[in-house]
């Protein structure tokens, strides 16, 4: 009974450190920003906030695009081809930034004919003609 009270306490503890981590520095320094910037005429102090802000950001965007580029690996190990293609997309579609897993995710995508076709590439004419007549 009290080894299930201590890890329901520590649980807890846990749970609300990790569920305040990440929006609070940012929040936080958003808001010393804006305070240095407006209240005290601080631009300096301002910029180094909002820089502050947009290199966690970058962390926080490189960490989620490993997690998507992992997801796919697990989905792939797993046979899931479909679900596996689909978090390579994205990360080909929404973190072309992060070089390396872009790269790997358009790897495995071209093996398999399944890389997204740019908005801006044009559909051949032989295509087009084939739909004509």
């Amino acid at each position: 009974m009290k080894i299930l009270w201590v890890l329901t306490v520590v649980g807890g503890v846990l749970w609300n450190a990790t569920a305040s981590w990440s929006a609070e520095p940012l929040r936080d320094s958003l808001e010393k920003g804006l305070l240095e910037e407006e209240a005290n005429q601080n631009l300096n102090g301002a910029i180094q906030a909002y820089q502050a802000v947009l290199d966690r950001f970058a962390e926080e965007r490189r960490i989620a695009a490993t997690a998507t580029f992992r997801l796919g690996e697990c989905y792939r190990k797993q046979g899931k081809t479909n679900e596996a293609f689909a978090e390579f997309q994205r990360v080909v579609r929404e973190f072309g930034d992060q070089p390396q897993l872009a790269q790997l995710s358009r790897r495995y995508l071209a093996r398999y004919g399944m890389l997204p076709r740019p908005e801006h590439q044009p559909i051949p004419s032989r295509f087009i003609a084939s739909l004509a007549g």
